[in-house]
């Protein structure tokens, strides 16, 4: 992580402005307690007060929340690049443009920005924070990728974990598998998709589906497969496409197509 200080002359002339820059070089090392020092006890601190798309936006009242603030960055990203390029001052106020890079850990997506930072200092301390960016680029990189959502839903029917599973689907999902199967049909919503992930072994003595490749096509993710298992005591290997649509995060169509014609005459002898 990089960082980029104000010429000395600048600190010198301006006591706000040298307590903003030590603010950030505690930040930058790590120094919690260093922050804390420079803000007054009643502290209004928020960056996207009315913002949801990050963990660490909405507000903090008080000194003893602000670690809040910083756990939430801490616990969500890696810092990549934290520059300070500027700040001015007036009366009371400092007002900060930094630039910074992160990199979510939960979706592997990274982002760039510019911000503001606009300090009020009462008594010397730092009594008021509001911090601005570009939103829209946060909420992007903290918003799982269509193919993101798919895998998981694969990884969590592989360990067994149908809860998992039935959470990715939106209420008003519908679920498609061959009707010339016993297992086939249309099935509507997270319950419909349920029974028909519990008439499963029913019919298969055992049933594993092999993900092998996902083609993301915008609203909708494509998946090539295999599924493998035993069925009446015969070994089977067939492979699959599945194509999901999904909107809002949620998947709200699935469609499965594969060759049904090598497991009928399994079915036919079960």
């Amino acid at each position: 992580m990089t960082q980029t200080q104000n010429p000395p002359a600048t600190r010198a002339t301006d006591p706000k402005i040298a307590a903003v820059e030590r603010l950030y070089a505690a930040f930058a090392r790590g120094d919690l307690d260093g922050v804390l020092a420079e803000l007054a006890e009643d502290v209004d601190w928020a960056a996207e007060a009315a913002g949801s798309g990050a963990p660490w936006y909405g507000p903090y009242r008080g000194r003893d929340a602000v670690p809040g603030f910083f756990a939430a960055i801490a616990g969500a990203v890696d810092i990549e690049r934290f520059e300070i390029v500027g700040c001015t001052s007036g009366a009371t106020d400092v007002v900060a443009t930094v630039r910074w890079a992160y990199r979510v850990r939960a979706t592997g997506r990274r982002a760039e920005m510019y911000m503001q930072h606009w300090w009020r200092f009462a008594d010397g301390r730092i009594a008021w924070f509001r911090g601005s960016e570009d939103s829209a680029q946060t909420v992007a990189a903290f918003t799982p990728s269509g193919v993101d959502v798919v895998r998981e839903g694969y990884a969590a029917f592989a360990r067994g974990d149908l809860t998992a599973v039935l959470a990715l689907f939106a209420e008003d999902a519908q679920w498609y598998a061959p009707d010339e199967l016993p297992t086939g049909g249309t099935y509507h919503g997270p319950a419909g998709i349920a029974a028909f992930f519990a008439a499963l072994p029913a019919h298969y003595d055992e049933l594993q589906v092999r993900p092998e490749r996902f083609l993301d096509a915008g609203d909708r993710v494509v998946v090539e497969g295999r599924h493998t298992g035993s069925l009446a005591g015969t070994r089977f290997d067939v492979g699959f496409v599945h194509v999901w649509t999904l909107a809002g995060g949620l998947a709200v169509g699935f469609r499965e197509y594969m060759d049904s014609g090598k497991l009928l005459p399994l079915f036919a002898g079960a």
